[in-house]
């Protein structure tokens, strides 16, 4: 996979490409990832991180797609125990975990991105919410 993320790197460095793009072209060489666009119209990559799907929708972006913020959001249809949503939120940092509109448990993290981020800071932002994804995970199953 490494050699595939270091094969996009001409493609994605340059200044005026496409911060999705760039993300988009990494999720995709990790696995299944899709873009669309969500009910405002915001750009949207739809992916999961090993069995468990989540999305990233960009915001602050330009008509050439270079967005200037993402969040990753990924759903659980597990309720969690309120105790363990006060224990996750009460960390200074990283992800917030809330109940949702669906009935379930969500967990939320907004991002701020370069302009043009390089392959290895968006593996680095993949592999954080990866780990808070299994840690979430860990924290609401029984």
């Amino acid at each position: 996979m490494a050699l595939a993320v270091f094969l996009l790197l001409p493609k994605t460095q340059a200044s005026e490409a496409s911060n999705v793009q760039t993300i988009l072209q990494i999720a995709q060489a990790f696995g299944e990832a899709h873009l669309d666009r969500d009910s405002n119209g915001a750009p949207r990559i739809s992916t999961d991180v090993d069995g468990f799907p989540y999305t990233m929708t960009f915001f602050d972006c330009s008509e050439a797609n270079v967005c200037h913020n993402a969040q990753f959001v990924a759903h659980f249809d597990a309720m969690a125990n309120p105790a363990h949503l006060d224990e996750w939120n009460g960390e200074p940092e990283g992800p917030r975990a809330y109940f949702d509109a669906m009935g379930g448990t969500s967990l939320a993290q907004t991002i701020g991105l370069a302009d043009a981020p390089t392959p290895i800071n968006v593996m680095g932002i993949f592999g954080n919410w990866g780990n808070a994804v299994f840690d979430f995970v860990a924290l609401i199953e029984p």
